[in-house]
C-alpha cells in the first residue's frame, strides 16, 4: 500500500473509531436505526480488513487493541452478525474497455499467468464448433473495469457447439499454470503450457486410465480436497452431482486421477437434480481460514456449503445455503461462479457468469469484525506484508508450529528461519494463508503476499 494511502486510510480508521467510541460512552448507541449501526460497523471492518497486516506492533498496542476491547469486538460472537456468512452487495454488470461484457454462456475463472500478484479474468464461453477462452486481463480498481479482451486458446472441436469451462493447474509439474478445460460432451480437454504463456492442446483427462465423462457440460477446479498436500480434481456435472477425484500422484509430480466419488453435504451426496448443471468452485467466505464449496446452477441460484473440517483437513461439507445480494438470493441463469478479491478491499467477492453471456460483481462484505482469541490475548503481527523473502511473526507467546496454504488450499514445505521467522524465498509469487499454533494448540490464520 502506497505510504499516502496507508496514512489517509489510518486516519480514517482512527475517527470513525473514536465516533463509534463516543456513541457508545454517551449511551447513544442503542438508539441509533439498526441500519445506521450496521453500515458504520460494515465500513469500519473495511478499514480493519485494508490495515491490520500494515499496522505496526505498537500501535496494536497503543489504540487498536484498547479501542476493539471497550467496543467488545474481542470475541468470535460481535454484534456485527449473528453469523459468520460473509454477505454481499447488490450484483454490478462487469465491464470490458466501456462495454459490458458480453461472452455467450460465460465461465469466469481468474489466475496469475504473468506472477504479478494480480488476477486476470479469463472467460470460457459458447462456441461453434470451437473451445474458446478469453483472457481479458486484470481488473482497474480506479476505471472498475476490464481492459479489451484477447483469444487465450481457440481450439476446434469434435462439437458442433461447446461451452468451454476453464480451470488453471500445474497439471504436468514443470512449475507453470496449464489449462484444463470442460467440454460440453462432458470431457475434460488438457492445454499445456509451454512456459510463455502459450497453450496447446495435449490430451483429454484421464481417471483410472479412462476419459473422463461427466455427461453434459463438465464444470472442473481444483482443491486438495483431501488434504494430503496435492490438488485433487472437483467436477460439477449436468445432473446436479458433483464428482471428486483423488490425485494420486503426489506433491510434485504430474497429476494422475482416481475413479470418481460423489462430494457430500450433511452426510448424504449432492444432488441438484432439479437444477443441474452444478459449476463448484471454492473460497473462504466464512473467513475461518478454509476453503468452503460455493456452486452455481442452472436455475440460477449460487449456493454455499461450509467446510467444518478446517484448513489442511479432508474436506467436510454442511448442507448447503442460497447466497443472498442485498437481501435477496442471488439468481443468474444457468450460474457460474468465481470467488476473487475483485477490488482489493480483503474481503473475497463474487464473480458470478450467466448464460446470456453477462458476468456480474457481487462485493463482498465481511461479517466477522473480531479477533480470535489468539490475537486478542496476544496481539500477534506479521510483517512486512507483503513480503518477498522473510517474514516475522511478532508476538508475546511461544509459536509451536507454522503451516502455510496456497490459495487452493494446498500446503506447502516451508522453512523457519528462526523460532518466529518464516522463510518463502523459494516460493512463486502470489497470495498464501499462514496458520499460526501456539502451545495451547490456538490458531490464527494471515493472508500474506508474496512478491
Amino acid at each position: 500500500m502506497k505510504k499516502q494511502l496507508f496514512i489517509r486510510k489510518k486516519r480514517q480508521f482512527r475517527t470513525l473509531l473514536k465516533q463509534i467510541e463516543t456513541f457508545k460512552e454517551e449511551g447513544t448507541w442503542d438508539d441509533l436505526a439498526s441500519k445506521t449501526k450496521t453500515n458504520l460497523l460494515h465500513k469500519l471492518n473495511r478499514f480493519y480488513k485494508v490495515l491490520k497486516s500494515h499496522l505496526t506492533f505498537s500501535e496494536w498496542r497503543r489504540w487498536v487493541y484498547p479501542s476493539f476491547a471497550m467496543l467488545g469486538f474481542l470475541s468470535m460472537s460481535n454484534e456485527m452478525s449473528g453469523q459468520t456468512l460473509n454477505t454481499f452487495e447488490a450484483g454490478v454488470a462487469l465491464e470490458s474497455n466501456g462495454s459490458a461484457i458480453s461472452a455467450g454462456a460465460a465461465n469466469p475463472i481468474f489466475a496469475d499467468l504473468d506472477n504479478d500478484t494480480d488476477f486476470e479474468l479469463y472467460l470460457g464461453q459458447f462456441g461453434y464448433g470451437s473451445i474458446i477462452v478469453e483472457n481479458f486481463g486484470e481488473f482497474d480498481t480506479n476505471t472498475m473495469e476490464f481492459g479489451a479482451s484477447t483469444n487465450l486458446i481457440d481450439q476446434v472441436s469434435s462439437a458442433f457447439f461447446d461451452y468451454s469451462s476453464p480451470a488453471f493447474a500445474d497439471f504436468d509439474a514443470d512449475g507453470d499454470l496449464d489449462l484444463l478445460v470442460g467440454v460440453y460432451g462432458g470431457g475434460i480437454e488438457v492445454f499445456l503450457n509451454d512456459g510463455n504463456n502459450d497453450f496447446a492442446l495435449d490430451s483429454s483427462l484421464l481417471a483410472n486410465g479412462t476419459a473422463i465423462s461427466a455427461g453434459n457440460e463438465a464444470k472442473p477446479d481444483f482443491v486438495d480436497f483431501d488434504g494430503d498436500g496435492d490438488l485433487d480434481l472437483i467436477v460439477g456435472t449436468h445432473d446436479g452431482s458433483i464428482l471428486y477425484f483423488e490425485n494420486t500422484a503426489g506433491v510434485g509430480n504430474s497429476m494422475v486421477f482416481a475413479s470418481s466419488t460423489n462430494v457430500q453435504a450433511g452426510g448424504v451426496d449432492i444432488n441438484g437434480a432439479s437444477n443441474g448443471y452444478f459449476s463448484p468452485t471454492f473460497g473462504d467466505l466464512d473467513e475461518d481460514g478454509d476453503l468452503d464449496l460455493i456452486v452455481g446452477e442452472n436455475a440460477g441460484y449460487v449456493s454455499f456449503y461450509e467446510n467444518t473440517a478446517g484448513a489442511g483437513n479432508s474436506m467436510v461439507f454442511n448442507s448447503g445455503v442460497h447466497l443472498e445480494a442485498a437481501g435477496s438470493e442471488i439468481v443468474a441463469g444457468l450460474a457460474t461462479v468465481a470467488v476473487v478479491d475483485l477490488d482489493k478491499d480483503g474481503v473475497d467477492d463474487l464473480i458470478v457468469g450467466e448464460g446470456t453471456g453477462t458476468v456480474t460483481f457481487f462485493k463482498g462484505v465481511s461479517s466477522n469484525l473480531s479477533i480470535s482469541e489468539f490475537d486478542s490475548q496476544e496481539l500477534l503481527h506479521v510483517f512486512p506484508n507483503p513480503v518477498k523473502d522473510v517474514f516475522t511473526i511478532e508476538t508475546s507467546i511461544e509459536i509451536s508450529k507454522v503451516a502455510l496454504f496456497d490459495i487452493s488450499g494446498k500446503q506447502i514445505d516451508i522453512q523457519l528461519a528462526t523460532a518466529n521467522e518464516v522463510n518463502i524465498s523459494s516460493l512463486a509469487s502470489g497470495i498464501y494463508h499462514i496458520k499460526i499454533y501456539d502451545n495451547n494448540n490456538r490458531t490464527t490464520t494471515r493472508k500474506i503476499i508474496k512478491n
